[in-house]
């Protein structure tokens, strides 16, 4: 959910990406929900979404290995990273630099919000995935 309130991002087992417009009605006060866009880039599920703070990208992630980095104003894909390892989290870093990973591989990845590239590994588990950040 954005930060305003306005559009919904979600995701699922059929590897799409949806956005969707949010509209509370002034005399009802219902909200109503409006699909706007239907983005596929993944090849299979999506695991997580994030969007950054100025409610302008998100990033995805999906079990298929891929993060797609795209323009929520523009419901386009910006930019895609891949590995070998079935992502279960995506986040941005507080200050918005960089995307951190978790998945199967075990370890927490930094990547470079801007140009996709990978910045630092954390071996995070020695037995099992890593499935959430916070």
């Amino acid at each position: 959910l954005s930060s305003d309130g306005s559009r919904l991002v979600t995701g699922g087992n059929d590897s799409l990406v949806r956005i969707w417009a949010l509209c509370k009605d002034i005399n009802t006060g219902k909200i109503t929900t409006k699909m706007i866009s239907s983005l596929r880039e993944h090849q299979n599920g999506i695991s997580s979404i994030c969007i950054n703070k100025e409610n302008t990208e998100f990033v995805s992630s999906s079990l298929d290995g891929s993060c797609v980095l795209w323009d929520l104003q523009k419901c386009s894909r910006l930019n895609a990273l891949f590995a070998s390892t079935q992502f279960s989290c995506v986040a941005y870093h507080p200050d918005e630099s960089q995307l951190i990973t978790t998945g199967s591989d075990r370890q927490i990845t930094y990547w470079d919000a801007t140009d996709l590239s990978q910045i630092r590994i954390v071996n995070a588990s020695e037995k099992g995935a890593v499935n959430q950040l916070f």
